[in-house]
This record gives structure tokens, sequence and C-alpha cells, in this order.
């Protein structure tokens, strides 16, 4: 259970530590590279250390496999839904509106690399 509270309160500074402490810059990239590792390494551990254990002590035995596969699948299938809620908040939400960049013009003939 201290396993969960720590990924929790560890994901809040990590957070807001990408969001507005680390600047936009070019040359911050490894500072954002190593943050989001250590935010990927930190903030993941809920499945393994926490629900796996809270199942075992909690399901009889006998119903461990489904109860396991209930909760992978559970969570899966919520996870699909996150990026198309993230993309429509973005843009209803928040008035992100990308603008379509025109294409490069394709020229008439393309060498072929061959002498003629």
């Amino acid at each position: 259970m201290m396993c969960a509270q720590f990924n929790a309160f560890v994901g809040i500074p990590f957070t807001w530590s990408v969001l507005r402490v680390i600047p936009r810059s070019v040359r911050s990239y490894y500072t954002f590279d190593v943050k989001l590792l250590m935010m990927g390494l930190t903030i993941s551990w809920n499945a393994i250390a926490v629900n796996g254990p809270m199942f075992a002590k909690v399901v009889p035995a006998k119903h461990w496999t489904m109860i396991y596969a209930f909760d992978r699948a559970f969570e899966g299938s919520f996870s699909s839904f996150a990026t198309p809620v993230v993309g429509i908040l973005a843009e209803q939400v928040y008035g992100y509106n990308p603008r379509p960049r025109p294409a490069p013009p394709v020229p008439l003939s393309y060498p072929t690399g061959a002498p003629s």
C-alpha cells in the first residue's frame, strides 16, 4: 500500500516539474529525457506491486486467474480510450486547431539516374 501512495505522491512533483520548471528549449532535451524516464520507472509500479498482492489476499485462490485476467483486460480497455479522449479534449476544450500545411510541389519528371 505504501508503494501506491509513493507512486501517487511522486507523480505530482514529476509532472509539475516537467510542465512548469524545465525550460522549453532544445538544450533541455536530456533533462526532459531523464525526468520522463524516471517518471516511467517510478509511477508504473501499482499494477505489479499493489494490485497483484491485494488480489491475492482478498480473492479466493480458485478465482485468481479470472480476477487477474479481468484486471488486465479492464485496464487495457480503458487505456485504449485515452488517446481519442486526449485529442477531443485538446480540440474542444483547449482550442487546439492544427493548421494543414501545403504539400511541396511535385516535379513533372523524376531523374532516373541512368544516362540517356
